[in-house]
């Protein structure tokens, strides 16, 4: 009797042990299968993620389309714009509580998240205005009505298609 009790003794401290180091580790680390902004971040810490985040940001391009497939590519550098970590990471990571590590089992841990932003309003104006987008084409015009002075009829007019982009 005494011997398997000292066996189940045993084994319940090891069992306590393995739960209570998992459940340590995972206060800083993000479970298996989790995803932020579609990027599998399994086991990183929450300063790891900040990272992945930024770089993914500051990755980003802003590309604007035009009429008759004109296409112009913005970097942001040239608009001023910078990036700065926010607690939106360590926000994702206290949803995941270390003490309840065994549900990352049968669930999945999924979010979006967005940085912090700051822009340069003359750098972005500046920018956009040296665009072929907005220094070529005529105006923009909407349809209208024009009388004709052979008849003396209304006429509708429309608007017209090859417009350059005012701003």
């Amino acid at each position: 009797m005494w011997k398997r009790m000292k066996w189940c003794i045993w084994i319940l401290s090891g069992a306590l042990v393995v739960y209570t180091g998992a459940a340590v580790y995972f206060m800083d680390h993000f479970f298996f299968g989790t995803y932020i902004n579609h990027v599998n971040v399994e086991y990183l810490t929450v300063q790891e993620v900040n990272d992945l985040v930024l770089n993914q940001a500051q990755e980003y391009r802003l590309v604007l389309r035009g009429r008759e497939d004109k296409c112009e590519e913005l970097d942001p550098k040239e608009l001023g714009v910078s990036y700065y970590e926010t607690d939106a990471v360590w926000q994702a990571k206290r949803m995941q509580n270390g003490f309840l590590w065994p549900r990352m089992f049968w669930q999945r841990d999924s979010c979006l998240l967005t940085v912090g932003t700051e822009f340069d309003e003359e750098r972005l104006l500046a920018a956009v205005q040296e665009l072929e987008l907005v220094r070529t084409g005529k105006p923009p015009r909407n349809a209208w009505v024009e009388m004709t002075k052979r008849d003396m009829r209304f006429t509708g007019k429309s608007r017209e298609a090859d417009c350059g982009l005012q701003i």
